[in-house]
């Protein structure tokens, strides 16, 4: 453990450098366009990713869908669907054309075997979605 922390270390100054930042645990990528199926395991209210795909799979717990840009709306939008039996709380960071480092934006809360949709007054490059949590 010692020595992965020294690697971790050396190795920051690489991604600081690329404008990369290291994804935070159980992160699920979405870009313009996709489609991604998630699967997670639960332990009370804490949920760790299993699996994600763009392909279709019939037991993910949360289908979520990037639209492209709408130029003629000038809107970008995610839609979440969930299975699961609680409301889910989760954490975003996007990442606007342009930049190198994503910034956080606030989303609502997915209740219950329900749809959320969220939407921005931007194109995303890229959604990253964390820190998924089950209400108690």
């Amino acid at each position: 453990m010692k020595y992965l922390a020294i690697l971790a270390f050396l190795f920051a100054p690489l991604f600081a450098a690329a404008g990369v930042p290291p994804e935070k645990p159980n992160t699920v990528l979405i870009h313009p366009g996709e489609v991604i199926y998630a699967r997670f395991d639960e332990s009370g209210a804490e949920l760790r990713l299993v699996n994600v795909s763009k392909e279709e799979d019939e037991n993910a717990q949360l289908v979520l869908t990037m639209r492209p840009f709408d130029k003629g709306r000038a809107m970008q939008m995610l839609s979440v669907r969930s299975s699961f039996k609680k409301t889910m709380n989760y954490k975003a960071e996007m990442m606007l054309p342009g930049r190198n480092r994503r910034q956080k934006t606030s989303v609502i809360p997915v209740m219950a075997g329900l749809i959320s949709f969220e939407s921005w007054p931007h194109p995303i490059e890229e959604l990253a979605l964390f820190g998924f949590v089950l209400d108690q």
